[in-house]
């Protein structure tokens, strides 16, 4: 039976993850930041172990006894300020934990999968060089994916997968900074007409797991699913639900100057802004993205986007969205 650890095995992706697994038959360790129960993993039999991986010694107590490691917990910035840390602090501390988790993994002879993101692998001009300038979490994931191919250049079995945005059930995080929920509660100040790409987290697990099989070691894949613009999206998500969209915006890089003067203000007072610049940043610096062979080779085939939109709306009904 094979041994996974499950690193933020709480998280969206990382339930989804714990989900496939056990179907799979495997033995799943789940990582949580906090004990105690969480909705996305009732039902499944798994073992939890809780802590935070951040600190030194962690990672190395846990990997031991397991033959697969996922890494969906790669810190990275939501906010643009955090209190007490520079970026260069933050970006630090996430070399060090990247390197004691290679290392860990390394010594116990496990398969490291990192979860990068879409936009590593993708490319634009002056204007996304000033987006990904502008915040840490660009900055900060681009290192953890660096460090993770370096070490499969190096002969180390590292699987790295660059996920689009996900959408779907078991996502515990509030209600504002979801997405599909922000849209129901009326907490999503407008949409724009950009494109984005979106698929299921379960479909997304499932592709993670077979490239995985697959050992396909040191070379990014892009797993990706439907392109649609913010505008459509938004009006799906609001007929489904039953609620009014919210309006429509069609300065979004004049909104996100706004939203970036709003926090770095608020951060400088100490304080998080309610209105986060970051999703406003992914949205510039995303658009539409190809299934590419491997993705197309390997499937599973992606499910409807209106079917992974129903499954979300009932899902943070469920936890009491409106």
């Amino acid at each position: 039976m094979r041994r996974v650890l499950v690193l933020g095995g709480g998280g969206h992706l990382g339930s989804a993850l714990s989900h496939a697994l056990t179907c799979r038959g495997a033995r799943v360790t789940v990582a949580t930041l906090k004990d105690g129960a969480r909705a996305n993993l009732d039902g499944l039999r798994v073992d939890r172990v809780q802590g935070d991986d951040n600190q030194a010694g962690t990672i190395e107590q846990w990997v031991p006894g397991h033959d697969l490691v996922i890494d969906c917990a790669a810190p990275y910035a939501l906010d643009l300020h955090e209190p007490g840390k520079s970026h260069v602090a933050r970006l630090t501390a996430a070399e060090d934990r990247m390197g004691r988790l290679l290392t860990a993994a390394q010594s116990n002879n496990a398969v490291l999968v990192h979860i990068g993101s879409i936009l590593t692998l993708t490319s634009g001009g002056a204007v996304r060089r000033m987006i990904e300038s502008s915040h840490p979490y660009f900055r900060m994931k681009r290192r953890m994916q660096d460090l993770a191919i370096g070490a499969a250049r190096s002969g180390q079995p590292v699987v790295v997968v660059n996920p689009a945005s996900l959408l779907g059930p078991w996502n515990l995080r509030p209600f504002h900074h979801c997405y599909v929920s922000a849209v129901l509660t009326g907490g999503m100040p407008a949409s724009f007409p950009e494109t984005i790409n979106v698929m299921d987290v379960r479909d997304a697990a499932e592709t993670i797991l077979r490239v995985t099989d697959a050992g396909w070691f040191g070379r990014p894949v892009p797993i990706v699913g439907h392109d649609v613009t913010v505008h459509d999206l938004t009006d799906k998500i609001s007929r489904l639900g039953g609620v009014r969209r919210p309006p429509r915006w069609r300065a979004l890089t004049a909104g996100a100057a706004i939203l970036y003067a709003a926090e770095t203000a608020m951060g400088v007072a100490g304080l998080r802004s309610p209105y986060p610049t970051l999703p406003v940043l992914l949205t510039l610096a995303s658009g539409a993205v190809k299934i590419g062979q491997l993705q197309r080779a390997l499937g599973p085939e992606i499910r409807p986007l209106e079917a992974t939109l129903v499954d979300e709306i009932s899902w943070h009904r469920s936890r009491g969205c409106p």
